[in-house]
């Protein structure tokens, strides 16, 4: 699996943090050492995304992929990855039981990749 939380690190940096609160060291003593531990965290979980991805993929269907969406227009707009076209796409069916509110999709069928748009305002096509 992959491990996202880091317990150590939380417990860690409030230790720390009392630390300061009780004037046994400086904010400028702790921030340094912390945010360089977070900076690894980061730097492992940008490196490792793939597997991240992969433990999603277990639990979670990819957003935009199977028979719960309809196609609104094809050729909506262009995928960042591939430069291929995105659908426009829209939910069968809300699955928070708004009927009258179903989530709304970009999808690149190439790279199997989809991307929910936000409810308010207006798509409009790539021209």
């Amino acid at each position: 699996g992959y491990q996202l939380n880091k317990p150590d690190l939380r417990r860690e940096t409030e230790r720390e943090c009392n630390l300061v609160a009780n004037r046994q060291k400086t904010k400028d003593d702790i921030v340094g050492p912390i945010l360089n531990k977070m900076k690894d965290c980061y730097t492992v979980a940008t490196r490792d995304a793939r597997k991240l991805d992969e433990a999603m993929a277990r639990h979670f269907q990819r957003v935009g992929v199977g028979n719960d969406t309809i196609v609104l227009q094809a050729n909506f707009s262009e995928c960042g990855n591939c430069q291929r076209a995105m659908a426009l796409k829209q939910e069968r069916q809300n699955p928070r039981g708004r009927a009258n509110d179903p989530r709304k999709m970009l999808f690149c069928n190439t790279c199997q990749e989809g991307y929910i748009m936000p409810h308010r305002g207006r798509l409009c096509p790539k021209t």
